[in-house]
């Protein structure tokens, strides 16, 4: 019996600590595993170029200013992105759609030049300029145009090739016909003249008068000799008041294209007058420039060339003396004495704006009772 007592008592202790490990463990809690890190993959950028200065977009999402040359960078997500590029005086856009394949760096290039260009290319204007020396109403190949008043001028814009320019006197009496061929774009000058077609009328319907009955000899008459009026010199260097009959701009403007004045006084040469104010004056752009991206600024030279008093021409230069480089009568408009308006960038003259030019050589005019 002692035996078995000390068995069983032997056998419960042996369970008992065979129990405490299991307690201890289950008092630590369960065994955790490390968490494994997530790779994330390396993220995309889009790199875009552009060569003139510009606002860009993203994706409809405005972005900011690239200058000119430069770059901007944007982080994206893989997938096709729309860039967007306009210039900073909203005249020209580039769209370019654009696939990020691979994480790292897209490069998207954006060209606005050639854009520009062709726009600036298509806006130069073919235009007619038509003179015409007595009022009259014109066409341009058969379509009515308007009025042009007697020594007056208007333009049209015109394609290159052949054009048909009629005009007719007020009263439909007279008529001149032209046809003019436009080379290039530009201005082309069609000088209509109606006087003469006038006065071969008027002189051809003129009856002839019939001889007078001879009763008796003539009295002889005396032999009277008319003399042409003296004529009085005009002095090189004498002051021609002008002032212009059109509004110009270096934005418009085209080197080549005709530009009229008129006088705004009379021109005495000893208290005689030999030039009457309203008579007109002629020169041409010598050269235009408009103003360009980057703070440059437009520029229009003119140079005034003539007015005619009867047959006679009469020269006419910028300034009083022959200085060397003047023998063209080139008159700069940005440092000429002129009252000049700058519409941003650009030179602009005003109808009316007055200057002053000078009798570039001497010339002999018939006075004017």
């Amino acid at each position: 019996m002692r035996v078995r007592t000390i068995a069983a008592w032997a056998l419960t202790s042996c369970m008992a600590f065979a129990a405490v490990p299991g307690m201890a463990q289950q008092d630590e809690g369960p065994i955790l595993l490390p968490k494994k890190q997530e790779v994330k993959p390396a993220g995309a950028t889009m790199l875009v170029l552009c060569d003139l200065a510009c606002n860009w977009k993203l994706d409809g999402e405005a972005k900011g200013r690239i200058d000119a040359g430069g770059s901007a960078k944007a982080k994206v997500e893989l997938g096709r992105h729309l860039v967007v590029a306009v210039t900073e005086d909203g005249l020209d856009q580039v769209k370019q759609l654009s696939e990020v394949k691979t994480p790292g760096q897209t490069i998207v290039s954006l060209a606005l030049e050639p854009v520009r260009d062709a726009r600036l290319k298509a806006e130069q204007v073919t235009t007619l300029l038509v003179l015409c020396d007595l009022a009259c109403n014109w066409k341009l190949d058969g379509k009515p145009q308007g009025r042009i008043d007697a020594g007056g001028s208007t333009r049209a814009k015109v394609d290159l090739g052949q054009h048909l320019v009629v005009a007719v006197t007020e009263d439909g009496a007279d008529q001149v016909k032209q046809l003019s061929e436009v080379k290039q774009t530009g201005q082309t000058v069609v000088n209509l003249e109606l006087k003469p077609v006038r006065d071969a009328r008027l002189n051809a319907t003129q009856p002839t008068p019939l001889p007078a009955p001879q009763l008796q000899p003539a009295p002889v008459a005396p032999n009277i000799v008319r003399t042409e009026p003296a004529k009085v010199l005009l002095p090189e260097g004498t002051q021609v008041f002008l002032s212009f009959d059109e509004y110009l701009s270096s934005k418009t403007a085209i080197e080549g294209d005709l530009v009229q004045f008129s006088l705004t006084q009379d021109i005495r040469v000893n208290n005689v007058l030999v030039v009457r104010a309203g008579t007109k004056a002629f020169g041409v752009v010598s050269h235009a420039l408009k103003s360009a991206i980057g703070g440059k600024g437009g520029a229009l030279n003119i140079r005034i060339e003539y007015f005619k008093v009867g047959d006679v021409k009469v020269l006419l230069r910028g300034s009083r003396g022959k200085e060397a480089g003047n023998n063209s009568y080139a008159m700069n408009m940005l440092t000429g004495n002129l009252a000049l308006l700058f519409h941003g960038k650009e030179v602009v003259i005003q109808r009316g704006t007055a200057l002053i030019a000078f009798v570039a050589d001497d010339v002999s005019l018939t006075p004017i009772n």
